[in-house]
């Protein structure tokens, strides 16, 4: 049978084993923790980037507009579109407040008829003015609406 103060004394060392030891991982994790967060940071600008690709590909591709895209200096879209799935299937899941949303990121304002006139443009069909108008309204925090006589004229915030 163990005796008590063998217990007692082993349960001590290992109590101070355990705070010696939170003490170097929390050293190593101040020392890590810049390029931990780099890291992450990057992850996340790597993500944003990616979504970005596939939306611009979904809303351009299909339409038979690859040269915009793929005749570019930069391979690394050709690579992508092996990996990733095909634009039909990208603009398959597009919604229209994603479309508004990218649209909006490359002009400075646009009236909801400019907007249906570009999906028209690269093959996006039924783009209804009551769509357009329900993505502001369930997107607030992404567009901006003014109105300048009759007309709504959209941006993104």
């Amino acid at each position: 049978m163990a005796m008590f103060d063998d217990t007692f004394r082993s349960m001590e060392r290992r109590l101070k084993h355990e705070c010696d030891r939170i003490k170097a991982v929390r050293a190593e994790m101040d020392t890590l923790a810049k390029s931990y967060n780099s890291y992450v940071d990057l992850m996340r600008t790597l993500k944003e980037c990616e979504d970005r690709i596939k939306r611009i590909q979904a809303i351009l591709l299909p339409s038979g507009m690859a040269f915009l895209t793929l005749g570019s200096d930069s391979d690394l879209v050709g690579d992508q579109t092996e990996i990733w799935p095909s634009p039909e299937s990208l603009r398959n899941k597009l919604t229209t407040w994603e479309t508004l949303s990218e649209y909006l990121a490359h002009v400075p304002e646009a009236t909801i008829e400019e907007f249906q006139t570009f999906c028209e443009a690269v093959g996006i069909d039924g783009v209804t003015r009551q769509a357009v108008e329900s993505a502001l309204r369930t997107h607030p925090k992404l567009f901006r609406v003014a109105k300048r006589g009759r007309e709504k004229y959209l941006s993104a915030r």
